[in-house]
C-alpha cells in the first residue's frame, strides 16, 4: 500500500509539472506572436513615437507636461520615456496634448486640458490618465484643442474644444465638452483623422466624411460652409487614408493615388498651379505607387512603396527636406532618405522612421522638434538622425515594414497616426513671395482675404488670443477584410533574468522528476 501510494504521488507530482511547463512555454509563444508597429507622431512642438515594445518616448516642448514626464524641464532635445505607459499601440499628438491607445483598447491622455481635450476636467494632467468611458477603441486622433477615438464598431467619439463644429455634434458651442461623446448619424468608419479645426473619417465603403470648419473648403464639399454635423466629401471613392492638414485635406485612394482639396496658398495641394484654394478634390499629379500620406502646417509628404518620400508646400524652415528653404508647388524628393516605413508631418517639422527603426526628422527646431541633440535655434532643411536615450546613440523604435496597399476598397484600418502643425508666421526674404492671408476667425465662413505680403496666418483661438493653433493627423494602417483590428504588444524581457518562464518551468519539471524517482527508488 505504501509504495502503490507513493507511486501515485509522484505521477501527480509529474503531472503538475509538466502541465506548469506547457502553460508557461504557451504563454511564451502567445505574447511573442503580438508586438506593436512602431509609429511616429508629431505634434505642434513635440513629438512622439512608439516602440515596438509597446512604450512611448517623446522629446520637444514639455511646458504643460504634453511629453507626460510629470515634472522636469520645459524642453527636451533627446527622446525620454513617457511615465507609467506600457502596452501601447498607436499614439497622437495634438497642439499641447497628446494621446495614447493601448492594446486592450482603452484611451491614456496627458498635457493641456484647457478645452477638455484630455477627457476629464482637470486643467493639466502630467501624467497619462485613463479616459473613463471608452473601451474597444482601435484608433485615436488628436486635434489642436480637441481629441477623437475610434471604436471598433466603426463609430466615432469626441471631446474637447467646439468652437467651429469639429466635434460634429450638430452645435458649435465654443465651450468645452469633457467627456467622450458619440459623433451622431456616423457609422461604418475605417480611419479618423483632425486638424486645427475640421475632421476627416473615411468609411469602409471608401467615402470619406467631414465636418468641422470650412473657411477653405477643407471639407471638400463644394462650399465654404462650416459644418457641425459630418458632409460627404465630393467625388472620393476607393479611399484607403486620409490626412487633414491645416486647411487642406488629402486622401490616398486604393490605386496609390493622392488626391487634395482646400487651400494651397503655397502650393501645398501639389498641382502645380496658382490656384488658391479647391472646394472639391483634385488629384496630385505625378504621384503614383504611394503607400502613405501625412499633411503639415501648410505642407504635404507622400511616401512611396519603394521607401523614398516627396514633399510639396512651404518650406520656410526646411519641413520638405530637399536642402532648400523654397516653397514648392509639386512634389519633390526629400534627400538622403530611402528604406522609410512611415512619416509623420507637424508644426513646421516632419518625421520618418525607417525599416531598421531608427528615427530621422527636419524642419524647424525652435523647441527642439527634432530630437537630435541640437541647439534649439537650428533649424534643418535635410534628414538628420535622432538621438537615443539620455543622449547616447541613436533611436531605434524597432524593425517595421511599410503596409501593402490592398486592392479591396471595402477593407478596415486599425491603426492611427496623429500629426499637429503650428502656425507659420514668417517667411524669408530671399524667397519667392507668395500669396497671405490676413486674419481668418476661427468661427466665419468666409475665406480671408489674401495680399501681396509674406505669409502670416492669424486666427482668434480663445477670445483674446491671435495666434491660430493648427493640427494635421495622418493615418497609417494595417488591414484586415472585414473588421477592425487592434494589435497587442509584446511585454518588454528583464535584461536581469536568467530563465525565460517556458525554460524555468521546463527546468522546474525535471527537478520534480528527479526527486519522484529517487523517491520510488526508496520504496522499492
Amino acid at each position: 500500500m505504501k509504495k502503490l501510494l507513493a507511486v501515485l504521488v509522484a505521477a501527480a507530482m509529474l503531472t503538475v509539472g509538466v502541465m506548469f511547463a506547457v502553460g508557461a512555454n504557451a504563454q511564451m509563444k502567445i505574447q511573442e506572436a503580438f508586438t506593436t508597429r512602431p509609429m511616429l507622431a508629431a505634434g505642434l512642438n513635440h513629438a512622439l513615437a512608439l516602440k515596438s515594445d509597446g512604450t512611448v518616448w517623446a522629446w520637444g516642448k514639455n511646458d504643460v507636461n504634453q511629453l507626460g514626464l510629470g515634472s522636469g524641464a520645459h524642453i527636451y532635445s533627446w527622446p525620454v520615456q513617457v511615465y507609467g505607459l506600457s502596452g501601447m499601440s498607436a499614439v497622437a499628438a495634438g497642439d499641447n496634448h497628446s494621446l495614447a491607445l493601448k492594446s486592450d483598447g482603452t484611451v491614456w491622455t496627458w498635457g493641456d486640458n484647457n478645452y477638455g481635450q484630455l477627457g476629464d476636467t482637470r486643467l493639466v494632467w502630467s501624467y497619462p490618465e485613463q479616459v473613463e468611458g471608452l473601451i474597444g477603441m482601435s484608433a485615436v486622433a488628436a486635434g489642436s484643442d480637441f481629441s477623437l477615438a475610434l471604436k471598433s464598431d466603426g463609430t466615432v467619439w469626441a471631446w474637447g474644444r467646439n468652437n467651429v463644429g469639429q466635434l460634429g455634434n450638430g452645435t458649435t458651442s465654443g465651450g468645452a465638452c469633457w467627456v467622450p461623446e458619440q459623433v451622431p448619424g456616423l457609422s461604418g468608419v475605417s480611419a479618423i483623422s483632425a486638424s486645427y479645426g475640421h475632421v476627416l473619417a473615411s468609411k469602409s465603403d471608401g467615402t470619406v466624411w467631414a465636418w468641422g470648419n470650412n473657411g477653405w473648403s477643407q471639407l471638400g464639399n463644394g462650399t465654404s460652409t462650416n459644418s457641425s454635423v459630418p458632409v460627404q466629401v465630393s467625388g472620393l471613392s476607393g479611399i484607403l487614408d486620409i490626412v487633414a492638414g491645416d486647411c487642406h485635406s488629402l486622401a490616398l485612394k486604393s490605386d496609390s493615388t493622392v488626391w487634395a482639396w482646400g487651400r494651397n496658398a503655397w502650393g501645398q495641394l501639389g498641382d502645380g498651379g496658382a490656384t488658391y484654394n479647391y472646394p472639391i478634390p483634385i488629384q496630385v499629379p505625378g504621384l503614383s505607387g504611394i503607400n502613405a500620406i501625412s499633411a503639415g502646417n501648410f505642407n504635404s509628404l507622400a511616401l512611396k512603396s519603394d521607401g523614398t518620400i516627396w514633399a510639396w508646400g512651404y518650406n520656410y524652415y526646411g519641413a520638405l527636406g530637399d536642402g532648400t528653404n523654397t516653397n514648392r508647388n509639386r512634389p519633390v524628393q526629400v534627400s538622403d532618405l530611402s528604406g522609410i516605413s512611415a512619416i509623420s508631418a507637424g508644426g513646421d517639422h516632419s518625421h520618418a522612421l525607417k525599416s531598421d527603426g531608427t528615427v530621422w526628422s527636419w524642419g524647424r527646431n525652435d523647441n527642439c522638434e527634432l530630437g537630435d541633440n541640437s541647439n534649439f535655434s537650428i533649424s534643418r532643411n535635410r534628414p538628420v538622425q535622432v538621438v537615443g536615450e539620455d543622449r547616447e546613440g541613436f533611436l531605434n523604435l524597432g524593425e517595421s515594414s511599410q503596409r501593402e496597399i490592398p486592392t479591396s476598397t471595402t477593407t478596415t484600418k486599425s491603426t492611427t497616426i496623429t500629426t499637429t502643425t503650428k502656425p507659420t508666421t514668417t517667411k524669408p526674404a530671399t524667397t519667392t513671395t507668395e500669396p497671405a492671408t490676413t486674419t481668418k476667425p476661427a468661427v466665419t465662413t468666409t475665406k480671408p482675404a489674401t495680399t501681396t505680403t509674406k505669409p502670416v496666418t492669424t486666427t482668434t483661438k480663445p477670445a483674446t488670443t491671435t495666434t491660430k493653433p493648427t493640427t494635421s493627423t495622418t493615418t497609417t494602417t494595417t488591414t484586415t477584410t472585414t473588421t477592425t483590428t487592434q494589435t497587442q504588444t509584446k511585454p518588454p524581457a528583464s535584461p536581469k533574468t536568467i530563465f525565460s518562464t517556458g525554460r524555468a518551468a521546463t527546468f522546474l519539471n525535471w527537478f520534480l522528476f528527479i526527486v519522484c524517482f529517487g523517491w520510488i527508488w526508496m520504496w522499492f
